[in-house]
């Protein structure tokens, strides 16, 4: 897709608890507001009372059996979902791709410069989609 970019902002650091585990650092973190999770601020009505749909997942992550892994937030992605998906069954075509975008609502936020925002995000998807 030449019209969309992939970026990643990697965090990392040195946990005070070396006995922590990676699902207890998930626990800890998560379900951000972004993710599901519990939203927390006073435009928090605006943001049910604007949403289109239910959440989605948007917390991708590998864990291996010895406690290492990848864990991050997607929140801008596009979720296939086909025929078979859907149904459980293995019919061919008659899928649909939702794009999903987000916004950080926190207490100085402007709601409808957010709604704005997260409108305009998935447009180049959309555009690489529909051939643009």
């Amino acid at each position: 897709m030449r019209n969309a970019a992939h970026l990643i902002t990697g965090i990392t650091g040195e946990l005070a608890d070396r006995d922590a585990s990676p699902l207890r650092l998930v626990a800890a973190a998560h379900p951000a507001a972004a993710l599901g999770g519990p939203r927390r601020t006073g435009r928090a009505g605006h943001r049910r009372a604007r949403a289109a749909g239910p959440r989605a997942l948007r917390g991708p992550g590998r864990l291996d059996g010895n406690g290492n892994g990848d864990l991050g937030s997607a929140l801008r992605c596009a979720q296939i979902e086909t025929a078979a998906t859907r149904a459980g069954g293995g019919t061919r075509g008659g899928g649909r791709v939702r794009l999903l975008a987000g916004c950080g609502i926190v207490p100085d936020s402007e709601p409808d410069s957010e709604v704005a925002g997260t409108e305009a995000e998935p447009q180049p998807v959309r555009e690489a989609l529909e051939g643009r």
